[in-house]
């Protein structure tokens, strides 16, 4: 495995909870109501921000411990 590997590792992983994130906003909105769409909005919302937020700290981290960035 190269130094690398884990870093994209990590990414696909980040990309695969956006991908729950809108499954389970259009899960939502299923559901009848004046409110599934803001439902939705609500649940996609705080997993973008989840995984923005881990991103950025990610990216501090690779910057911090002097590796290269990939």
């Amino acid at each position: 495995m190269t130094a690398a590997a884990p870093n994209r590792l990590l990414w696909i992983i980040m990309g695969g909870l956006l991908a729950w994130g809108v499954f389970l906003a259009v899960g939502t909105i299923v559901f009848p109501g004046r409110l599934a769409i803001y439902r939705a909005l609500i649940i996609f919302g705080c997993t973008f921000m989840f995984v923005a937020f881990w991103g950025v700290l990610l990216l501090m981290h690779t910057r911090s411990s002097g590796r290269p960035k990939t």
